[in-house]
């Protein structure tokens, strides 16, 4: 029985044959968030075929002996497969581990590996029989227009087959972690905290500035029913810009179901602010955050206890999956030398 990673601290290896298909689900099920259900089912298949050759399980039994050998090559035989039914899309399989290159990057690697890749997939036919597609595999119509689009779908695979990979991989190693993985509220439930909250807010007073606010914020509110594109919101300083953009993006994030918000602001000082006015309509003590504030300077929680757990596995560990349903961070922040680099807000 071929492995795919090594004993976990139950003295459990982890059978390669479930990785790949727990991976293509979980890639699967990801990547039909963009109509790729398909393709990235079969990159996660695809993903550590190669980790059947005699090599690579020669190197997890010495790992589980405490011996050091080179690590073989685990993914050309599934790039090689990639490459001859998705072509440039063969890019995720050969970066899972270290990152995107070129196509000619790409073939210029296979091709020292093509002969043992070769011989893998020659063994892996008999092992999985749904190795390979019965027609071929179609791009979703949405991002096959163009050289832009397909750039795009070639970045949101990997990132498909990455986060796939970790989580199947921590689920065997630290399933400890995964059960910190806390779904949080659902955005119909962060609407109506947030409605509720306006509510007290807004329509009552008979002020000029105030009809203004709330004329501004009932105009995102319908404005949340349009076609999801690109919109602008101008408004002078005290119009409420804050809390109707925040109006504006759940209607329509649910409308349209979408299922998470980013909010990107220019500065730290606008970004703490922005976080602790949505932090206070949607967060409730002893529930689940909704809000999650991710940047260079933001602060996550040194101990153990639960939001600490949340904290670190939704905005740092592994493969930064900013999973929260709202996540803020700031377009740029000066660093201390006063040089201006990127940064993000999620919340």
């Amino acid at each position: 029985m071929p492995y795919a990673h090594s004993s976990n601290a139950d003295g459990t290896r982890h059978d390669l044959h479930d990785h790949l298909h727990a991976v293509a689900d979980l890639a699967a099920e990801f990547a039909s968030r963009f109509g790729a259900t398909a393709l990235g089912r079969y990159l996660g298949l695809w993903h550590d075929v190669g980790k059947l050759a005699p090599e690579f399980q020669r190197y997890l039994l010495a790992a589980e002996e405490g011996r050091r050998l080179p690590s073989p090559d685990h993914k050309a035989a599934g790039a090689l497969l990639a490459l001859e039914w998705l072509g440039a899309l063969a890019l995720p399989l050969q970066g899972h581990h270290g990152g995107l290159t070129s196509l000619s990057d790409c073939k210029a690697w296979l091709a020292e590996h093509r002969d043992a890749a070769a011989r893998t997939l020659g063994d892996a036919r008999q092992q999985f029989p749904d190795l390979r597609p019965e027609r071929p595999l179609a791009l979703p119509e949405a991002t096959a227009r163009d050289i832009l689009g397909v750039e795009i779908l070639l970045r949101l695979l990997y990132s498909a087959l990455v986060d796939a990979d970790y989580l199947d991989t921590e689920r065997h190693f630290s399933p400890a972690s995964g059960a910190q993985r806390i779904i949080g509220p659902s955005l119909e439930v962060l609407w109506r905290r947030f409605a509720a909250d306006q509510a007290r807010l807004t329509g009552h007073a008979d002020d000029p500035v105030n009809r203004t606010r709330h004329a501004i914020y009932e105009a995102c509110v319908a404005a949340a029913t349009q076609p999801p594109g690109l919109y602008r919101l101008t408004v002078p300083t005290g119009g409420g810009k804050t809390r109707s953009a925040l109006a504006f993006a759940l209607r329509h994030a649910l409308i349209h179901g979408m299922e998470r918000i980013i909010v990107a602001v220019p500065y730290l000082s606008i970004t703490e602010q922005t976080v602790q006015v949505y932090r206070d309509i949607l967060d409730r003590d002893g529930e689940p955050p909704a809000v999650l504030e991710h940047h260079s300077a933001a602060r996550f929680p040194d101990d153990e206890g639960d939001l600490a757990g949340w904290t670190r596995l939704a905005a740092r560990t592994g493969t930064r999956r900013w999973s929260s349903p709202r996540r803020c961070s700031p377009l740029r922040a000066s660093s201390p030398t006063g040089r201006r680099r990127r940064a993000r807000c999620i919340g």
